[in-house]
């Protein structure tokens, strides 16, 4: 249930209302162009090799399909305010929580005996383990 309540929310926040006029949001074509270059830009991303992140894609679809479909109607004040204020301060918050909690974690896996993983790996049982030059730590898997 969570998820298709945070999927509604996540279908609001990238439908460029407020961002657009109302009209270009409701166009099916303009909605198509949104999606066709945010999925490009990911593909083109991911086959160069590069680090992609979809929200920032969408948005740039949502931007460049405004600009063609609505040149001079894009709010920029709801752009700043609403789509590029969250992009700039998530990674800023997301080093902030792992700086925060990356001490706890390794006191965790330091008190259980635990030594710094190396690798992953999938063992013939079918189970992850954590492979370390001197123990390994098996992980539930599936």
């Amino acid at each position: 249930m969570t998820s298709v309540l945070l999927a509604g929310a996540l279908l609001n926040a990238f439908s460029g209302k407020g961002l657009l006029p109302d009209a270009t949001v409701a166009n099916v074509e303009f909605l198509i162009s949104v999606g066709l270059a945010a999925a490009s830009t990911v593909i083109v991303a991911t086959r160069a090799g590069l680090p992609v992140s979809t929200t920032h894609a969408l948005i740039g679809g949502l931007i460049g399909a405004g600009l063609a479909f609505t040149p001079g109607e894009i709010v920029w004040s709801a752009f700043g305010g609403g789509y590029l204020a969250p992009l700039l301060i998530s990674p800023v918050l997301a080093l902030s929580i792992t700086a925060m909690s990356y001490p706890c974690a390794r006191r965790t896996r330091m008190v259980l005996g635990i030594k710094a993983a190396s690798r992953v790996e999938l063992e013939p049982n079918h189970r992850l383990a954590a492979a370390t030059s001197e123990m390994s730590v098996p992980l539930a898997y599936g």
